[in-house]
């Protein structure tokens, strides 16, 4: 997820916890960068559905804007997020280019008029691959936030 996109959505998400300084972040383990200094150490090992390790993290809700890597390459936001109230959770899969929100009826409406965030309501029946992005041409570098209800 992009500074561009993770900024604004971090604003928003914030609003709409109990905990924002208090989040678990998940980063797959195999993007092989090194973590910057104050990211704090690991807490323990998850495995998705998808068979990705992803080392988990805790740490305020504002990190997953302010990126987790020292890298001359690119920005790397976590790809899994969810506040310790668990009033939401947020995953960003490496293979695709949108990231999906579960949360309350009220994050959901928010994110949708939030003007900085594409955002759009999906349901779990949806097809999510680069082929179904009638919006974004599949040479776009950054992807979408998606909402799901």
């Amino acid at each position: 997820m992009p500074v561009e996109v993770a900024t604004p959505l971090a604003q928003v998400l914030e609003r709409h916890t109990s905990a924002p300084d208090l989040c678990w972040l998940g980063v797959w383990d195999g993007f092989g960068w090194d973590y910057k200094e104050e990211v704090p150490e690991t807490k323990a090992i998850i495995t998705t559905i998808r068979s990705r390790r992803c080392q988990l993290f805790r740490g305020p809700l504002k990190a997953i804007g302010a990126g987790l890597f020292q890298s001359g390459i690119a920005h790397q936001s976590a790809n899994l997020l969810w506040p310790n109230d668990r009033s939401r959770f947020l995953a960003t899969d490496i293979d695709q280019r949108s990231t999906y929100i579960g949360g309350s009826g009220e994050l959901i409406d928010t994110l949708l008029d939030c003007p900085a965030l594409e955002a759009f309501p999906v349901d779990p029946e949806d097809d999510i691959s680069h082929e179904s992005d009638q919006v974004n041409p599949e040479s776009y570098e950054y992807g979408t936030t998606i909402t799901l209800e």
